[in-house]
């Protein structure tokens, strides 16, 4: 941020710099004001070089909701998008500003509506899709279109900057939105974690689970154990030992157990003793 400040003052950007930050920041806050009407919680919002992030508290959420989260974002900067383009042809003409704010909001509807994590297009492209390929596909699909549209903003930047234009914009999210995309597909054990959460709820609630049984040796560590898990099924392990002797069973619960007192690097042997 501060380089980008510093270019932005060299370059006498400061006022594009200033109304494109109150832009993201209007923008972030839709996301916020509609997780909070939908009941959830907001840990943080994080400042990423391409713009703002809010972390929900919660691991899990329906995904008509993530639908819902994900879209008032670009919902708003459309529709300030095209309001204050509007007030500039119509009647505020010596308000020299009004047309820049437009097209920056515009500019952020249009790219954040590209269906490529981690943008809002992505997030709400996820939950659609999640519920034919399910989350994990999901994630590494969007994630990879996220990674694309980076190195494709990035060529766009290098291209203007040959011709003899600095465009940091499309620079910065060229070079920091792959990242960003790598590290969605990164977090694919924590989109696991939620998916066993979404059945907890779902089995609490009267719904009901189709079953799936799985052997597994007891030096599998839970790591690698909690892979087996997928979106729609509940999974039970059965470890066996070399013998193909069944020595216990593991249900999700007890994974997650494992996971959060002995760490994902332990085996299911160990789990299952502290079962």
């Amino acid at each position: 941020m501060l380089l980008l400040i510093f270019f932005a003052f060299i370059s006498d950007n400061l006022i594009s710099l200033l109304l494109a930050f109150t832009a993201l920041s209007l923008h972030e806050i839709c996301h916020a004001l509609m997780a909070r009407g939908l009941g959830y919680e907001i840990s943080a919002i994080e400042f990423e070089p391409f713009g703002f992030v809010a972390r929900l508290r919660e691991s899990a959420m329906d995904r008509w909701d993530e639908l819902l989260i994900a879209s008032a974002g670009p919902l708003f900067s459309l529709v300030a998008g095209m309001v204050f383009l509007a007030a500039r042809s119509a009647a505020l003409k010596g308000f020299p500003y009004f047309e820049e704010f437009g097209r920056i909001n515009l500019w952020i509807a249009a790219v954040n509506l590209l269906p490529a994590l981690p943008l809002d297009g992505g997030r709400a492209a996820k939950a659609a899709l999640s519920a034919f390929l399910g989350e994990k596909s999901a994630v590494r699909l969007l994630g990879g279109f996220g990674m694309a549209a980076g190195l494709t903003f990035a060529a766009l930047g290098i291209g203007a900057l040959l011709k003899g234009k600095m465009n940091l914009t499309l620079l910065v999210w060229g070079l920091f939105l792959p990242f960003a995309a790598l590290r969605e597909i990164r977090t694919l054990r924590a989109y696991r974690l939620s998916a066993m959460i979404r059945r907890s709820a779902s089995l609490k609630s009267g719904g009901a689970a189709s079953v799936r049984y799985v052997a597994v040796h007891r030096s599998l560590r839970a790591r690698e154990a909690l892979k087996l898990f997928g979106d729609g099924r509940y999974v039970a392990l059965y470890v066996v030992d070399d013998d193909m002797r069944k020595l216990g069973e593991l249900d999700e619960a007890s994974l997650l157990f494992g996971l959060s007192n002995l760490g994902q690097e332990a085996i299911l042997d160990d789990i299952l003793k502290r079962h």
